[in-house]
């Protein structure tokens, strides 16, 4: 046998091998691809039934079959924070960064898990990240904007939160209706009561069928006691609200302290009770309570509700009133 005859039945022989090979992966990716189709479609069925324990085990399955597409780690960490298993959530938005630092959606996710944990600096980092990376796509650069803002306004640097809602509406929407909402909340905060109801009303113009629109507009009219408007405010709130929801809470937690501000006493405890009863770590129905105790002198109960706002957490300026109220009645 003949070096050359040798030579071409290896030859033979390699092509063989090789055809073999790439036949073979051209059935398997097929295969694959086909099996994470559907691996997907179960994985969002689970997540939209909430049953999120079984999402993980398919976007487990995934990742294991194809480790290396940035959206499959993004989905498997929503999946992680809704079950506020917040180090996991993390680690696959960890994930998505390493496999594609300019991906604006990483930070983005990441800055959310963030936020679940209240490490407010952290996630604005992030945000100011994605805004980095956000390129042309428009409308996740304005919720992004509003996630920003919405962090400031939370960490109560009302002055940036302003500025944040303010571009959205100059920039990209006008109407964007949970900006003109927020807007207003902030301007509230700050003070700035007209500017708030102009903001406030301009939303529920845009969105009169929307009952937490009423809670805020009735609140920044609370905050200038104006105790009747608000509470006609808060009157047309509790017909638009879902019955037991947090809005319809908020709306006789608010309308309580209006009450009582308006004489009317045995309507505000009313109210006042039945806040706490559909929302009962709500630290403002506590402390609206604990006034209502205090104007009929029943002392040892407004302690209680104090203690008991004071545990749930306030704002600043009501806890300062507690505080006060507190060391004057309850020492």
């Amino acid at each position: 046998m003949n070096f050359t005859y040798i030579f071409l039945l290896k030859l033979i022989i390699y092509s063989m091998i090789f055809t073999s090979t790439v036949s073979a992966q051209d059935t398997l990716q097929p295969r694959t691809d086909a099996k994470i189709f559907y691996l997907r479609l179960e994985a969002d069925r689970a997540y939209q039934r909430e049953e999120y324990h079984k999402a993980i085990l398919y976007w487990d399955s995934i990742i294991g079959l194809d480790g290396e597409k940035v959206d499959y780690y993004y989905n498997r960490s929503r999946v992680y924070t809704a079950l506020q298993d917040y180090g996991l959530a993390l680690k696959d938005c960890n994930r998505m960064i390493a496999l594609d630092s300019t991906a604006y959606e990483g930070y983005w996710h990441r800055a959310e898990v963030y936020f679940a944990q209240e490490q407010i600096n952290y996630s604005i980092g992030d945000l100011n990240r994605a805004l980095l990376y956000i390129g042309d796509h428009k409308k996740d650069k304005y919720e992004i904007l509003f996630d920003r803002g919405f962090c400031k306004k939370y960490k109560k640097d009302y002055a940036g939160a302003e500025k944040d809602f303010r571009r959205i509406l100059e920039e990209f929407d006008q109407n964007h209706l949970k900006t003109l909402k927020h807007l207003g909340i902030v301007l509230n905060y700050a003070g700035r009561y007209e500017e708030s109801v102009r903001y406030l009303s301009k939303a529920m113009i845009l969105a009169p069928e929307q009952a937490h629109l009423y809670v805020s507009l009735g609140f920044t009219y609370l905050s200038m006691q104006d105790y009747e408007t608000a509470r006609n405010i808060f009157d047309q709130g509790l017909e638009l609200a879902p019955q037991k929801s947090t809005t319809q809470a908020l709306c006789y937690s608010n309308r309580s302290y209006c009450l009582l501000q308006l004489g009317s006493i045995k309507a505000a405890m009313k109210d006042a009770n039945f806040a706490i009863q559909l929302l009962p770590n709500n630290a403002y129905a506590y402390r609206n309570r604990a006034h209502i105790y205090l104007h009929k002198k029943k002392i040892d109960k407004a302690c209680v509700d104090i203690d008991t706002a004071l545990s749930l957490g306030l704002r600043e300026n009501y806890k300062e009133e507690l505080e006060h109220l507190q060391l004057k009645h309850c020492q």
